[in-house]
């Protein structure tokens, strides 16, 4: 097992597992139509581990590679599908949507069709996913994701520390999230 997920478990607890997720943010896979009950890896390398843990009420899961960690916080994110800095589809159809500037940088975002919702607008806008977004940098492989249920962020080569501050700022997302949309974000 990973020793970066293993001292992760350290901190926040949970469960550590082996795995065998190819995702396609991470590597390339296909299916011979031979055999089609066989994956042949194309590029990259899929996740071969996985920590789920719960962080203050959040259901947590943490896969990892040799290069690669997801870090996923579910929470009922309902501005739509959306991504910043994706250079992959991301289970949707993926559209530029334009760039969003923070104070450190700036990020392209793509949607389902190249418009930003209100709801997207107003996530855009927290603090909380600044302050996330500042642990992935522009032109880097980094991604923040939502769906109608999560938050995930894909982090290239992550430290320890890097991504426990990714584990807390997610979380902190979530509830924020939560409590604006309960209030009417």
């Amino acid at each position: 097992m990973s020793t970066l997920l293993r001292e992760i478990k350290e901190h926040f607890g949970g469960r550590l597992s082996k795995c065998q997720f190819y995702d396609t943010n991470v590597c390339n896979a296909k299916w011979p139509a031979e055999k089609p009950w066989e994956i042949e890896l194309v590029s990259g390398e899929p996740f071969l581990q996985e920590l789920r843990f719960s962080c203050r009420n959040y259901s947590v899961n943490i896969y990892a590679n040799a290069s690669w960690v997801s870090v996923t916080v579910k929470g009922g994110f309902e501005a739509g599908v959306f991504s910043l800095n994706a250079w992959k589809q991301l289970g949707f159809k993926s559209t530029p949507a334009g760039n969003h500037r923070f104070t450190h940088a700036e990020f392209p975002v793509f949607t389902q069709d190249g418009e930003l919702s209100l709801e997207q607008i107003k996530l855009l806008t927290l603090p909380e996913l600044e302050e996330l977004a500042q642990e992935i940098q522009p032109n880097s492989f980094g991604i923040i994701r939502f769906s109608r249920d999560e938050v995930e962020i894909y982090l290239h080569e992550p430290v320890i520390e890097q991504v426990e501050r990714v584990v807390n700022k997610l979380v902190d997302l979530a509830s924020k999230f939560a409590t604006e949309a309960g209030a009417g974000l």
